[in-house]
């Protein structure tokens, strides 16, 4: 993947922890990270079918922070540890979609 310019920018601390997790599993920056869920973001939101909606809110849920709580109260995962089940379960679903289209 090309290189290009980047713009400082804040992001949550939920996301912070998650983007450094799944970089590190993905060998990627957490710049090329976030950028990478932003442009899989990007296309879902630039498609308006029910099936793209569905796909949105899934990751959408998945990345809230109420999910992370969830994780970690109800299952014992640290940060790092819920951010890699979140990544996975994103990557999960997004690599499904991109494989067999939209569900």
């Amino acid at each position: 993947m090309a290189r290009s310019a980047s713009a400082p920018t804040r992001g949550t601390t939920d996301v912070a922890t998650a983007a450094t997790a799944a970089a590190r599993l993905e060998h990627r920056t957490v710049t090329e990270q976030i950028s990478h869920w932003v442009r899989i973001g990007m296309q879902i939101d630039q498609s308006t079918s029910v099936a793209s909606r569905r796909v949105q809110a899934v990751v959408n849920l998945l990345s809230s922070t109420d999910a992370f709580l969830h994780i970690h109260d109800f299952w014992g995962l640290d940060g790092e540890e819920a951010a890699e089940a979140v990544e996975w379960a994103i990557r999960t679903l997004t690599d499904s979609v991109r494989e067999r289209g939209m569900p």
